[in-house]
């Protein structure tokens, strides 16, 4: 059993971010920290769950999170929820805060609160985040295309399933001074650069695609992982270092600029949630050439402001981007419209008040408006 005495009950409800099972510094730890310093910011008594494994983040998300060992880690976070009593937890991963706080509130179901969020359209993820659905209060989706799988697929009722598009910070200042085609089409991806969901070994074939194309380009590639070494052996090996550069994983603090010299955004990826990285990219006017993936279809419409591909069509996002390459005002009129978009939709204000009308009704046990 366990003792609730003297846990706080009467002057509202702690919050509880958990990113403990994150691998870096990955999207679902940025929504993560970046939901948590916006409730912290609206006055709401916030803590992030970490681990001791993951990188240090900027100051002002470090100050708000508790960390966790890999040892015993479920019961630490049952003494420490003990604590935070009552709370809510924004569940990320179905993991070892999600079971934590199930086992409090098999016990205490008046003094827990869950609102579990789908962060990527992998079914196994869907079945993992399913298991203890009946001790869930609320389902939030980073897309629209996950909100209606989580409806009809597993038969939720829609009042509890909810989603809101992804917020980024935004430079409204900015105004991109597009390239007249005298230079090569510029190229970013910006991803871990791994097989599973992401299908970075698919680079060398892409490549190819690209010299069969014909493309004058230059393709940057940020980010790290077990195909790292394969792509820089490729790039060797053909004799392309003048065109692919392999820069590793970079700082957040460093993606303005590297968005900021690209004209195009690529992501070949055989699943997501809603990519930030595509998003930033188009905040910048960089046109996104991407797979028919989750979050897609809320912010690029075809031949308006991108091109989307079926997944594994690596000649089809060849095609796309040689396309605009030889219309410069094309690429133009697509930059402007999805950074217009973002501008129009992505907006963190708008989305930590939803975070806490969702939140502030689940604590007062009132039904969340959709």
């Amino acid at each position: 059993n366990i003792d609730i005495s003297g846990c706080r009950s009467s002057d509202g409800m702690n919050i509880i971010v958990d990113m403990y099972e994150g691998i870096g510094w990955g999207g679902t730890e940025i929504w993560a920290a970046t939901v948590a310093k916006g409730l912290r910011d609206n006055r709401r008594r916030v803590t992030l769950y970490g681990s001791t494994e993951q990188t240090r983040l900027e100051q002002k998300f470090e100050t708000l999170i508790e960390r966790f060992s890999n040892e015993n880690t479920i019961e630490q976070m049952v003494k420490s929820m003990l604590e935070k009593m009552p709370f809510v937890l924004i569940n990320n991963f179905a993991g070892c805060a999600y079971l934590a706080a199930v086992m409090l509130k098999m016990q205490y179901p008046d003094k827990v609160r869950i609102v579990d969020v789908i962060h990527n359209d992998n079914k196994s993820l869907f079945n993992a985040h399913m298991v203890f659905r009946d001790w869930t209060d609320c389902f939030f989706c980073v897309s629209d295309r996950i909100r209606q799988r989580i409806i009809y697929e597993y038969g939720i009722e829609k009042s509890g399933v909810l989603f809101k598009e992804q917020p980024i910070d935004v430079e409204k200042d900015y105004i991109r001074d597009f390239d007249e085609g005298k230079s090569p089409i510029r190229v970013g991806y910006a991803a871990r650069l791994v097989k599973q969901q992401k299908r970075a070994d698919l680079f060398p074939e892409l490549i190819n695609e690209f010299e069969k194309a014909g493309l004058n380009y230059q393709l940057e590639i940020a980010g790290e992982g077990e195909c790292y070494s394969q792509i820089r052996d490729f790039v060797e090996e053909k004799k392309l270092n003048s065109k692919v550069h392999l820069l590793g994983r970079m700082d957040k603090s460093q993606m303005p600029d590297f968005w900021k010299r690209q004209d195009i955004y690529i992501n070949f990826s055989e699943y997501e949630g809603t990519s930030l990285s595509m998003l930033e990219a188009m905040s910048y006017s960089c046109v996104p050439v991407v797979t028919d993936v989750s979050g897609v279809s809320e912010f690029v419409t075809n031949n308006r402001n991108g091109y989307v591909c079926q997944v594994g069509d690596l000649t089809g996002i060849a095609e796309a981007i040689k396309q605009l390459d030889s219309n410069r005002d094309l690429l133009q009129d697509f930059g402007k419209a999805s950074r217009e978009e973002i501008l129009k939709r992505c907006k963190k204000d708008e989305y930590i008040d939803y975070m806490c009308e969702i939140i502030d009704g689940i604590a007062n046990g009132k039904t969340v408006k959709l």
